[in-house]
């Protein structure tokens, strides 16, 4: 049984993998983006998530534009966003339900979506 879906967006192949991975083994169903611009459209054409694990930083559209954006569409700014960033100074993002800095460790992340989805 699913713990429901999480969309994972982040430019780094190698880490959309290694979470994605471990968010199945945990029980979720993930689907992933490389940016924002490609997560805007995973939104419009699968089943909305639970939550998004959003990197800021990405080519083509960044997190940042992403969050712009999803908060102007009634349709997905409901949708609690985790912003995954290598930012020292980005401790509080207005749209973003929690930070959690790059290098990450996987409980800690896992701890984190698991409380951002208990509210």
């Amino acid at each position: 049984m699913s713990l429901g879906r999480v969309l994972l967006v982040d430019d780094d192949e190698d880490i959309r993998a290694t979470l994605g991975a471990v968010l199945q083994a945990e029980g979720f169903e993930v689907v992933e983006a490389r940016n924002g611009l490609h997560a805007l459209q995973q939104l419009m054409r699968n089943p909305l998530p639970l939550a998004i694990l959003l990197d800021m930083t990405m080519p083509v559209m960044t997190g940042f534009e992403f969050l712009e954006i999803q908060k102007e569409d009634p349709r997905i700014r409901a949708i609690p966003v985790i912003a995954v960033t290598v930012h020292a100074k980005v401790a509080d993002l207005p749209g973003v339900a929690r930070v959690v800095r790059k290098p990450f460790d996987l409980e800690q992340l896992l701890a984190v979506l698991r409380e951002v989805l208990a509210r």
